[in-house]
């Protein structure tokens, strides 16, 4: 083994006084530039793993949205259905039709409460 292929000791020795500040630059240098070769390795290994995995919780999160409005549209018909000896069928269908759009109009009442206070927090004006 030559001595280029050795590592210098780390401290005290007569070996350390007649080492070169150079020869510890360059190993310090060399061992950082492994480290972040590893580290790109690591990440690079990382992102193709994610990468692989998001097509998945994309096809199942798209599956989950679909069966749950499927369920949605089954509770509809079904509420129809179900009031329908009580109220007719366009007495059903009405009443329905009026829980639904009660129900939109509080979700949406309730985004646009959402979005000021985001738009409010968000600003850079000062109101008081």
């Amino acid at each position: 083994m030559s001595n280029e292929d050795e590592q210098p000791p780390l401290a005290g020795g007569e070996a350390a006084r007649h080492r070169h500040l150079e020869d510890d630059l360059r190993l310090l240098v060399d061992r950082g530039l492994a480290f972040a070769k590893a580290e790109a390795a690591l990440q690079q290994s990382r992102a193709g793993y994610a990468a692989g995995r998001i097509k998945w919780i994309a096809l199942l999160g798209g599956l989950a949205l679909v069966l749950a409005f499927f369920a949605l549209v089954a509770l509809t018909v079904g509420l129809v259905f179900g009031l329908t000896p009580i109220l007719g069928a366009l007495g059903a269908t009405a009443a329905v039709f009026a829980g639904l759009l009660v129900a939109a109009g509080i979700a949406a009442l309730i985004a646009a409460g959402q979005w000021r206070a985001m738009v409010a927090a968000l600003s850079n004006r000062s109101d008081g």
